[in-house]
């Protein structure tokens, strides 16, 4: 399953500055425009947001799974059997609910190693700065610290802004890369001669490789029907999809001064 929304994680040890991070990336890209969902993983063994004893909590030694609790300014879902913690899963979630990037605090044991998420690395000694380059997969856009540490390292707070231009650079190529990715047959074969779908797509968006290239199935074909209601694109049935396709085109054939060949895609966007 790909990821559906850019990733950008926050990694570090405890009482490194990651929660500072998060808070000020979170506030420089609202500022740009970005709706941002953020993850906090918990390591402590156990841990649930919930307390022995309250209706929620009686709900689920009950057998209830999903659990809702509803507020006036809030909605609260505690999932438990099922419960993933995969980028994959997170993403989902975010993406239903329009969010245009996912921002995670810690989980290193899912992201450091994943090379579809950027890395933002808070480092409390050069030590720890030397064990992260080694262990980092993928693109880390800073390592940072709450003090001085020479050379490499950036001010946690003086150098968020720099950080976040570079966070929007990588949540635009990232966009691109999920598009493509999502075209292609999905299987991580390696008969393309990449490690992952994902490193096919970072490929072609790079110009390094062609969509041809994908032979699991071949690479999908573009869709030629899209609708999207609130920026959310609707999953339609090939039949339903062509049967739209076609009657918008029928009446758009009406119109004066057009000119259709019956081979066009379709969009519709909803707001």
């Amino acid at each position: 399953m790909p990821i559906l929304v850019p990733v950008l994680a926050v990694l570090g040890r405890k009482h490194s500055g990651k929660t500072t991070v998060v808070e000020g990336l979170v506030q420089e890209l609202s500022k740009k425009g970005f709706k941002i969902s953020t993850v906090k993983h918990v390591s402590r063994s156990g841990f649930s947001m919930d307390a022995a004893g309250k209706d929620t909590w009686r709900h689920t030694e009950a057998g209830a799974d999903p659990v809702m609790l509803v507020s006036d300014v809030e909605l609260t879902v505690k999932i438990r059997s099922g419960a993933s913690a995969s980028l994959e899963m997170l993403t989902r979630i975010a993406k239903d609910y329009n969010a245009d990037v996912v921002v995670v605090e810690g989980h290193s044991s899912e992201v450091l190693k994943d090379p579809r998420a950027a890395k933002i690395i808070c480092v409390r000694s050069r030590d720890e700065l030397k064990e992260y380059k080694e262990g980092a997969v993928g693109e880390v856009l800073a390592y940072c610290s709450i003090k001085p540490l020479g050379k490499g390292v950036v001010d946690t707070k003086a150098g968020l802004p720099e950080v976040a231009e570079k966070a929007v650079a990588f949540v635009e190529k990232s966009r691109k890369i999920i598009e493509v990715q999502n075209r292609l047959g999905g299987l991580d074969c390696g008969k393309c001669g990449r490690g992952s779908c994902w490193e096919l797509a970072e490929a072609i968006v790079e110009g390094d490789a062609e969509a041809e290239l994908c032979v699991a199935k071949g690479a999908k074909p573009e869709p030629r029907t899209t609708i999207t209601v609130n920026g959310v694109e609707v999953v339609v049935q090939p039949f339903v999809a062509e049967f739209v396709r076609r009657t918008v085109l029928a009446m758009v054939s009406t119109l004066k001064g057009t000119n259709i060949t019956g081979k066009e895609q379709t969009q519709i966007n909803i707001t």
